[in-house]
């Protein structure tokens, strides 16, 4: 499964929450949700690192699989 990632283009880094690095498994869901944000593939991050966006705290309200119609 391919995961991708939120990218701090300032800091060069992966923006993370709590120590773990924010990802998703569709690129254009996760571009959606952060617009401005960059994304990029996570490779060479071990799974026990990542943060899935679904798992979030601010993510709690939104239902999942994403429905892009619910934030119009």
């Amino acid at each position: 499964m391919n995961l991708f990632g939120l990218w701090g283009e300032h800091t060069s880094t992966w923006l993370t929450h709590e120590g773990l690095v924010i990802a998703h498994t569709d690129r254009s869901e996760l571009e959606f949700l952060c617009p401005g944000t960059a994304v990029k593939p996570l490779n060479g991050i071990d799974r026990s690192e990542v943060l899935m966006i679904r798992d979030h705290p601010d993510m709690a309200p939104v239902q999942w699989p994403l429905r892009k119609a619910d934030f119009r």
